[in-house]
C-alpha cells in the first residue's frame, strides 16, 4: 500500500471511528431518553387511570346527586299538591265558619228582638191591676221566683 492510500484510510478509519463513539454517545443519550419516556409514560398513565378512577366517582356523584333531586322533586309535588288541597279546605272551611258566625248573629239579634218583645209585654201588663195582683200572689206563694 502506498503512502497515498494509506493516509486518506487512516483519515476515513479515524473519521468511521469518531463516527462510532457519536453513534455509542448518542445510543446512550437515546437510551438514557428512552427510559426517561417510559418512566413519563408509566406516570402518565398511572395519572391516567387515577384521573379515569376520579372521574368515575364524580359521576357516580352526579348520578347519586341525581336521584335525590328527583326524589326532591316528587316530594316537593307532593307537598305542594298537599299545601294546595290544604288551601282549598281552609278557604271552604272559613266560609263556612262566617255562615255560621252569621246566623249566629241573625239568631242573636232574633232572640234579643224577641225578649225586647217579652219584657216590653210583662212590662206593660204587669201594670194591670188582675197582673200586679197575680205577680204579688206568685211572690207571696214562692218568694224563690221574686226575681224573676
Amino acid at each position: 500500500m502506498s503512502a497515498l492510500t494509506i493516509k486518506p484510510l487512516l483519515y476515513v478509519i479515524a473519521a468511521l471511528a469518531l463516527a462510532v463513539l457519536l453513534l455509542g454517545n448518542r445510543s446512550c443519550v437515546q437510551s438514557a431518553n428512552a427510559r426517561t419516556d417510559a418512566a413519563k409514560l408509566d406516570g402518565a398513565e398511572e395519572l391516567v387511570a387515577r384521573v379515569r378512577t376520579e372521574r368515575d366517582a364524580w359521576k357516580r356523584q352526579a348520578e347519586a346527586n341525581a336521584d335525590n333531586a328527583n326524589t326532591c322533586a316528587a316530594s316537593l309535588k307532593l307537598m305542594t299538591t298537599e299545601y294546595q288541597r290544604q288551601q282549598r279546605d281552609h278557604a271552604t272551611l272559613d266560609e263556612q265558619r262566617r255562615a255560621a258566625i252569621t246566623a249566629a248573629e241573625l239568631s242573636a239579634a232574633d232572640s234579643d228582638r224577641a225578649l225586647q218583645r217579652f219584657t216590653a209585654q210583662f212590662q206593660a201588663e204587669s201594670r194591670t191591676a188582675t197582673c200586679g195582683a197575680a205577680l204579688a200572689a206568685l211572690n207571696t206563694a214562692c218568694p224563690a221566683l221574686k226575681e224573676y
